[in-house]
């Protein structure tokens, strides 16, 4: 495993959650399309979904991957004996992974039906969409706790490289 540093991690983390967060104001303007049915044409709030589903397969999906192999198991040794808070993170990964495939299952089935995305067919995109507002803004929130915990430990970078872990 490479070598990590506190300050790369804590930088890392901070621009992950910035990108989410300015994805989330994306989710959320094309899940007030989805129900309002909005003035805009179905093809601008399909090709949001689309520009969603490519969000979460290239950059939110390896996030949780490199995550789960990296600064999880070096935080769990900061964290209290017995917390569940790694777990219930992977566990949020796993409901992520779930709804990205739910949406592309989703719009792949619609690119299929072939010809312009009907208002109707759109509409089943919103409860995945509503799904992934949720989850990705508690999520976020989260992993800063488990990032705060960690500073507040003291945790150094000398700390890090001595573990092992990194």
């Amino acid at each position: 495993m490479r070598r990590l540093e506190i300050g790369a991690i804590l930088k890392t983390a901070r621009e992950d959650h910035e990108l989410v967060t300015e994805h989330i104001r994306l989710l959320e303007r094309l899940e007030r399309m989805l129900a309002t049915g909005g003035s805009r044409p179905p093809a601008v709030a399909a090709q949001l979904a689309r520009d969603a589903c490519g969000f979460l397969d290239a950059k939110l999906l390896p996030h949780c991957a490199e995550e789960e192999h990296t600064l999880f198991p070096f935080c769990q040794q900061y964290l209290p004996k017995g917390s569940t808070l790694i777990y219930e993170l992977e566990s949020e990964h796993t409901q992520i992974r779930d709804l990205a495939q739910r949406l592309r299952a989703e719009l792949t089935t619609q690119a299929q039906a072939g010809g312009a995305a009907a208002a109707a067919d759109l509409a089943r995109l919103r409860p995945i969409i509503a799904q992934l507002i949720a989850l990705l803004s508690h999520h976020a929130g989260r992993e800063s706790e488990l990032l705060e915990h960690y500073v507040a430990c003291g945790a150094t970078a000398s700390q890090l490289a001595a573990s092992g872990k990194a």
